[in-house]
């Protein structure tokens, strides 16, 4: 789903780059102020070029990744638009500037004055999305751990947690098959699902799901579930073994 997502959007910004460096719409460019005098030809070819640049990395890193299947794929598109985007946009934010003219030339303190926006923009830009990648990263790259104390057993992943008590489970039990499911908070990308999910037939619950494939730990508790799995069968053996038996000694 992210690669189409990512793919339409590429091609909007490869449509808009042709729009401008064909017919020279630079009123579609956002700061467009009609009461200045512009290099129009000059503008609209370095706006243009740079849209379609920015636009055909997406599509192409798309389709590629879709037909090699690589794991990660769409966390590696992911990371990879979000850096297409920060730097074609602050490239352009930078040398646009060059292309407005006041009686002919540019001030050099306007210039530097354009140049101080946009670098400050990039920082901004970079810095709200730093954290994105790093949840991204972090919902791939972490394994499931429950810790049990006592009563009270913690499920964590990444920023993902569950927090519970032994009394309240009803039910263990594993199965190589998951009903349909759809995320209401939380990650999900690739095989990897991560927060609170509807589940069919079993209500809302909280998955932990490391792979696509079985098998999965159930855990069922009077006002819900938690369903987990890990890419290493054995593991998710390991984990339905030790929640099963400290349940059992709970008995």
């Amino acid at each position: 789903m992210l690669f189409l997502i990512f793919a339409i959007a590429g091609i909007v910004m490869l449509i808009l780059g042709v729009v401008l460096y064909k017919y020279k719409k630079i009123e579609l460019l956002s700061g467009y102020d009609s009461s200045k005098k512009y290099d129009r030809e000059g503008l609209a070819k370095f706006t243009g070029m740079t849209l379609m640049l920015m636009g055909i990395i997406p599509i192409v890193v798309s389709i590629l990744l879709l037909i090699l299947n690589i794991d990660y794929g769409e966390l590696i598109a992911t990371i990879i638009f979000i850096v297409d985007v920060v730097v074609f946009t602050i490239s352009i934010v930078i040398k646009s500037p060059k292309y407005q003219l006041s009686d002919g030339v540019k001030s050099k303190d306007a210039k530097k004055f354009n140049k101080i926006i946009g670098i400050g923009l990039g920082i901004v830009i970079l810095l709200g999305t730093l954290p994105v990648i790093f949840l991204l990263v972090a919902g791939h790259n972490t394994e499931t751990k429950i810790n049990i104390s006592g009563n009270e057993y913690d499920i964590k992943s990444g920023v993902i947690s569950y927090h519970n008590t032994l009394d309240e489970i009803k039910d263990v039990y594993m199965k190589n098959t998951i009903p349909k499911f759809h995320r209401v908070s939380g990650y999900s990308m690739d095989n990897i699902n991560k927060g609170r999910y509807t589940v069919d037939g079993l209500g809302h619950g909280t998955l932990f799901l490391n792979a696509n494939k079985g098998p999965y730990v159930y855990i069922i508790t009077d006002d819900g579930f938690v369903i987990i799995n890990d890419k290493d069968k054995t593991k998710t053996m390991q984990i339905y073994e030790e929640i099963k038996d400290k349940v059992k000694s709970k008995d």
